[in-house]
């Protein structure tokens, strides 16, 4: 263990552990959404390796089958327990995530033991009512939830590895693979193996980094995942290089570099195409269109790829191409450096984007730190200074709910919710979600952070003070103020942009002044902001 002593020992540390474990179950084997994600993620692997013969498919399929049938059996088919051997299967990187953190328990091993825990303070017949109920639960939601998720990590890994067999076998040794001799096989099976294990994620390879990261799970939701995103990029790209050195290799190099770039080409070029199409005169790749979308996206999508498809009315809907993309991450940090305005704010926004996932605050402690704060993830506080106790009480139940929240509730909430309920629907089970984002709300939220920016720039009203007292010369306090107006300056561009954004997307300009005023931007800055520019401070 990389974490030991009173530490990793103590009850608290352990109690932990296993409720970031619950809260993590919850939002991915309870979430019908995640699953698909998982599907579709696995389906960029697939297309970028250029795996496309329907033969490797219908063997993985096989295989799958055979083995929900002997999960029952508790046996295995010969070659799973080959591909189990070799570290190909089995390998689910957010299973067995979830599976470390419960320790030596899983999920059901936990709720049962807080029913044992809990046989004092509850009559025999509830306690029964309850053990029932569990294990129905676990018979049918848990349980089959969980293999469920890993048996569809296992069906595109097996999928890899015999592509990458059957190429090994044509190109180094021209034979089909079932007409090799046992050596030839096993020397075939590492090579498929090796690079099964290196293209797609795997549990085993994370390698002692991500451990050490998993043993403190205040930071990063899923650092397992976010380090197999980028040891499978680098792969992809660095296998696919060697191959190209290799004249037998050749084809198949050259297959996985056009692979990878006509997805990435489909992901970006096509989908803004369709959204141009569906909502014309808004381009997301123009840089201006851009800033006007990005300024009243939540942080967690600002760079991602987006493709609009529906505005108006002040209000805009989209959907982030970046969420099921397994290099959903690479892409938002190029993003912030290609499409950038500012040099220094897109190098600041890449490290953000490219490391942020690694120190953002885990979901549950994300949660709390909230609550203490007083501030949910949008920036906008939970609690308001005339909430009574009750009050209170019921908003931080609802902040910690939402925390371990199933995600099949979640999800069906949703779709009972949205007006179109077959798109809601599509989107809550492919991660390609429809987004609206009310522009005079939102811009709202931002002009406060920019007004908030401001108020912290409080050096010229030192500089005046020590003026007064004789501590600097007045050419000391007016170059403060030139510095100070800079800064000013460059942050009421941005409630410029907020204006010109919200009008834009239909937001009535007498609207569009009354969010920008009722967040605390200056009338005499507002006026310039309707004018078109804003060039003055006032001392």
């Amino acid at each position: 263990p990389l974490l030991s002593g009173k530490i990793s020992q103590s009850s608290l540390y352990r109690t932990y552990l296993k409720s970031v474990g619950a809260v993590k179950f919850s939002k991915t084997i309870l979430s019908p959404g995640t699953h698909g994600k998982n599907i579709v993620g696995n389906l960029f692997f697939m297309a970028m390796n250029g795996y496309t013969s329907m033969d490797a498919y219908k063997i993985a399929w096989q295989e799958v089958h055979a083995r929900l049938k002997a999960l029952e059996l508790d046996e295995l088919t010969a070659r799973y327990d080959k591909l189990l051997r070799l570290g190909v299967v089995d390998q689910s990187v957010v299973v067995n995530e979830l599976n470390s953190l419960f320790g030596e328990e899983n999920m059901d091993e936990r709720i049962e033991s807080i029913l044992e825990r809990k046989q004092n303070a509850w009559s025999k017949e509830e306690l029964k009512k309850m053990s029932s109920w569990v294990k129905k639960g676990q018979k049918f939601v848990t349980n089959p939830l969980q293999k469920a998720y890993q048996l569809e990590d296992d069906y595109f890994k097996i999928v890899s590895f015999e592509m990458e067999a059957k190429r090994t076998a044509q190109l180094q040794f021209g034979k089909d693979y079932n007409q090799l001799s046992e050596q030839e096989m096993e020397q075939v099976d590492e090579i498929a193996a090796s690079k099964t294990k290196n293209l797609l994620p795997n549990y085993g390879r994370i390698g002692q980094l991500g451990l050490l990261m998993k043993a403190v799970p205040v930071f990063g939701t899923f650092i397992s995942f976010q380090l197999e995103s980028y040891r499978t990029a680098y792969n992809t790209m660095n296998i696919a290089m060697q191959e190209l050195k290799d004249p037998k290799l050749r084809q198949v190099g050259a297959k996985r570099i056009v692979g990878t770039l006509a997805v990435q080409g489909f992901n970006h070029y096509l989908m803004n195409a369709l959204g141009q199409m569906l909502v014309p005169g808004t381009d997301p790749d123009d840089p201006e269109d851009y800033e006007f979308i990005k300024l009243v996206m939540p942080h967690w999508a600002k760079n991602s790829q987006k493709v609009l498809i529906g505005a108006g009315d002040g209000k805009f809907t989209y959907i982030d191409l970046s969420a099921s993309n397994p290099h959903g991450q690479i892409e938002r940090a190029y993003n912030a450096v290609a499409k950038g305005t500012d040099p220094k704010d897109a190098a600041a926004e890449f490290f953000i984007e490219a490391f942020g996932p690694f120190v953002s605050k885990d979901i549950l402690f994300s949660t709390v730190d909230a609550l203490a704060n007083n501030k949910n993830s949008y920036g906008q506080p939970i609690f308001k200074g005339d909430d009574t106790a009750e009050e209170i009480f019921t908003k931080t139940f609802l902040e910690l709910y939402r925390a371990f929240e199933p995600g099949i509730v979640r999800s069906a909430t949703k779709i009972a919710k949205a007006d179109n309920k077959v798109l809601e629907s599509l989107g809550q089970m492919t991660g390609y979600k429809p987004q609206e984002v009310d522009y005079k709300k939102q811009m709202y939220f931002a002009a406060r952070e920019v007004q908030d920016d401001v108020r912290d720039m409080v050096k010229y009203s030192r500089a005046k003070r020590e003026y007064k007292e004789g501590v600097i010369t007045r050419s000391q306090k007016d170059q403060v103020f030139e510095e100070t107006s800079a800064r000013k300056l460059k942050a009421y561009q941005t409630a410029l942009k907020l204006y010109n954004g919200a009008i834009h997307f239909g937001v009535s300009p007498k609207d569009a002044r009354e969010s920008l005023k009722s967040a605390g931007i200056p009338v005499y800055i507002i006026n310039q902001i309707q004018r078109g520019s804003v060039t003055r401070i006032n001392k």
